[in-house]
């Protein structure tokens, strides 16, 4: 059952519904999809740097869990700072292409989620996570890319994440992960794994809004 308040902002009615649809801790299909990969590619039982939308609550629970030192950049903190712990070792910041969020040399590992949907051009997104990065570390980047775009293909045009109007290929993220001097080791395509994902929320959509429907004024922001 989403929560039910009369005072509720449409901000807070927006983190329910997507919490509802994702699991507790998310804002998107993305979140639990992209962490649970970048854990397994990664291994980053140090720690680790993160830049993105959202952390995502995998990624959450895995540094608490391990007590490993998180920092994280965050364009929507919001569910990371209201589920932290007390004694948390994520030290969450909001996201800011224009200022140095990172200390130089901190991270064997970094992950870098929904680089598109933030702030700032793809370089200074990708570069932000080298400034952190030891030498020798590992980057794991995953995002939304379109279809077509690269060598003459004609591109497919869909809304991008948030509201954006447009995605990223595959080749200008490419291009600016090798511009911030990144070599790109492999090349992973969750498709099916993101399509399924969203089939299921949209299957869990239909209940919500008949739950809604049936209720009073309380929630209907949600």
């Amino acid at each position: 059952m989403l929560a039910q308040s009369g005072k509720e902002s449409l901000a807070e009615s927006a983190l329910a519904v997507a919490q509802s649809l994702w699991s507790r801790g998310n804002l998107s299909p993305l979140d639990a999809l992209f962490s649970a990969t970048a854990i397994v590619k990664l291994v980053p039982t140090s720690g680790f740097g993160f830049i993105g939308n959202h952390l995502g609550h995998r990624l959450q629970k895995y540094a608490d869990d391990l007590g490993v030192a998180v920092d994280a950049a965050e364009a929507e903190p919001t569910l990371t700072r209201l589920y932290a712990k007390s004694k948390t070792s994520i030290r969450s910041t909001e996201w800011n292409p224009d200022v140095p969020l990172f200390k130089k040399s901190r991270h064997q590992a970094f992950i870098v989620m929904q680089a598109n949907a933030l702030s700032g051009p793809l370089e200074t997104v990708y570069g932000q996570s080298v400034a952190g990065l030891k030498r020798g570390g590992r980057l794991f980047a995953a995002d939304l890319m379109v279809i077509g775009g690269d060598d003459g293909e004609p591109r497919r045009i869909c809304a991008g994440p948030f509201g954006r109007s447009t995605l990223c290929s595959f080749k200008e993220n490419a291009s600016a992960l090798e511009f911030a001097g990144f070599r790109i080791e492999g090349r992973n395509d969750l498709t099916e794994n993101f399509m399924s994902a969203v089939r299921s929320g949209l299957l869990q959509s239909l209940d919500m809004l008949e739950e809604l429907c049936a209720v009073d004024k309380l929630n209907r922001i949600q």
